[in-house]
């Protein structure tokens, strides 16, 4: 007994000593486990939950699914699962009668001229020279800029009013293309009747009207037209026409 005693305290020696030698090899000093129970607020070494509480914490929330599969959160779109929904409908499906096309609209008729005109009318063709009443009536707008005149046959006549002069007052009347060719061939014609024989072909023709347009309403309009036949040669026409608007 006394043997085994000696040998286990030998034993322990030996190992104790090798322990010292190792620490002393690994500048630190050897392991010695704590004595008794750990004191609050001390780190044990053995607690996992204290080196990573993140593991351990109850508390955290649960992962969200939103964020690891978004799809599964994100609305539907309607449009998507029922395109009916949303493709618009046309109403020519459901009632073709609504989309008939419609009957033309009858345009107005053309505008009359309504302000009676009258004064002397002079032809001169030939060395011949008539005088005759010449019956016309006007509309005009100094705004717009147009008129239009009818001669005593109905033929209606349009163009375009330029301010003349700086009263304020008077306007070149100004026929447009069509209009133009009507009143050259209405002068011819006058000059055919007054020389009793055809104009023949007409080679020229310049024509001159100017609107007076007083502040009491009283409107006047000069016109003067020469029209060149390779019959009659220069018909002259010559008229001061004058009338009030109401």
């Amino acid at each position: 007994m006394r043997r085994t005693a000696r040998a286990f305290a030998a034993a322990s020696i030996v190992l104790f000593g090798a322990a010292a030698v190792q620490a002393a090899k690994l500048d630190r000093p050897p392991f010695q486990a704590p004595a008794g129970p750990i004191e609050p607020g001390v780190l044990d070494p053995t607690n996992q939950c204290l080196l990573h509480p993140q593991l351990c914490d109850p508390t955290e929330p649960p992962p969200n699914p939103c964020l690891e599969n978004p799809e599964l959160c994100e609305p539907q779109d309607p449009c998507e699962q029922n395109p009916e929904l949303c493709d618009p409908v046309d109403p020519c499906e459901l009632d073709p009668t609504l989309c008939e096309e419609e009957p033309p609209v009858a345009e107005d008729p053309p505008q009359v001229p309504r302000i009676p005109f009258a004064g002397p009318a002079i032809t001169r063709v030939d060395g011949i020279k008539v005088v005759e009443d010449f019956p016309a009536k006007l509309n005009f707008s100094t705004a717009a800029g147009t008129f239009l005149m009818m001669d005593p046959n109905g033929a209606i006549y349009a163009g375009n009013l330029t301010p003349k002069g700086k009263s304020g007052r008077k306007f070149t009347m100004f026929l447009d293309g069509p209009s133009s060719d009507a009143f050259t061939a209405f002068v011819a014609d006058r000059g055919a009747a007054v020389a009793g024989s055809p104009a023949g072909t007409v080679l020229g023709d310049t024509s001159k009207l100017v609107l007076k347009y007083e502040g009491n309403g009283e409107v006047s309009v000069k016109i003067r037209s020469e029209v060149l036949t390779d019959s009659l040669g220069a018909i002259v026409f010559k008229a001061t026409l004058t009338g009030f608007i109401n």
